[in-house]
């Protein structure tokens, strides 16, 4: 088995166990991004969720044009170390929109963090150019189908539907005379 692919494997796995932990953390905190509590419907997870794929592109450039910048050895470890910082901290915006999709469906979020340990692993390992577009047309695929479906209108055991953009609040004016008007 080839020693990059083992490397990327833990590599993942540390990014996303400490992601999670970084999750809670912020979850304890009171954050309102890491409240994983609720569903998210399909215009909530397509801000979120391209909104973390556009960080991690931009993050990824920004760390390929540091390795052809770099000519020592503890700048390239500085680097992967950065790297790995950003990754971890970069995991909960994958993972929480994921969770609030699948939750929509009325699923156990299990799927969604597997789904988001493959994302990191995609950032971390470069793979053959052969396999890249299988790789990325699956991740695409997966997307994709969580973005067309629809969830379920109805109240299910993680809460209400997700009104959000749309107005949630009562009309104020509902049993009161309407504003008036010069006529």
């Amino acid at each position: 088995m080839d020693t990059l692919i083992v490397f990327s494997a833990i590599k993942t796995l540390l990014i996303c166990v400490l992601g999670t932990v970084f999750l809670a953390f912020g979850a304890q905190r009171g954050f309102s991004y890491f409240n994983f509590k609720g569903r998210m419907n399909r215009l909530q997870f397509t801000l979120c969720f391209f909104s973390a794929c556009i960080i991690l592109g931009l993050l990824t450039s920004l760390v390929e044009a540091a390795y052809q910048a770099v000519e020592i050895l503890p700048g390239y470890w500085a680097i992967q170390i950065g790297a790995f910082l950003a990754h971890i901290i970069l995991f909960p915006f994958f993972l929480v929109p994921l969770i609030g999709r699948f939750r929509d469906f009325d699923l156990f979020a299990v799927p969604a963090f597997i789904i988001a340990a493959f994302i990191m692993y995609t950032a971390n390992y470069n793979f053959l150019p052969s396999t890249e577009v299988l790789v990325y047309g699956l991740l695409f695929i997966l997307i994709l189908v969580l973005l067309v479906i629809p969830g379920s209108h109805l109240p299910n055991k993680y809460g209400r539907p997700s009104l959000w953009p749309y107005k949630t609040e009562k009309n104020p004016f509902k049993g009161k005379p309407g504003p008036k008007y010069n006529r």
